[in-house]
């Protein structure tokens, strides 16, 4: 997966990038998550650029699968690492795997820093 150190300025104002964040904790394509969620792949990707704004049919779906993400995806709120290991869905894990093996990468990880308690 590219990443670009600029690519996810404005993180806290951007719903889009925060959404882009969450993709990347996941480890998976645009593709995958788009299918997953059920998004148009180019809607997807047009949020995660700042080309349009997250409905609320997507924040639902979001919140559906990764409720514990939801507060940090609508307003930049804090992210409870206890509740994501309690939720035994396969995504929540890998992310969850993901943060404690330090495989994602590090200017993501230092965007979470002050997030997740």
């Amino acid at each position: 997966m590219a990443f670009k150190s600029t690519e996810l300025q404005n993180v806290e104002q951007s719903a889009g990038k925060r959404l882009q964040v969450i993709r990347f904790l996941t480890g998976i394509t645009r593709e995958e998550f788009a299918e997953m969620f059920e998004f148009d792949i180019t809607r997807l990707k047009n949020m995660e650029q700042d080309r349009c704004r997250v409905s609320e049919y997507e924040f639902r779906k979001i919140g559906e699968r990764l409720p514990e993400l939801l507060p940090w995806l609508a307003f930049a709120g804090e992210i409870s690492l206890e509740r994501i290991k309690a939720n035994d869905d396969s995504l929540m894990r890998m992310i969850v795997a993901r943060l404690e093996s330090r495989s994602i990468k590090p200017q993501v990880l230092e965007l979470l820093a002050d997030k997740i308690k």
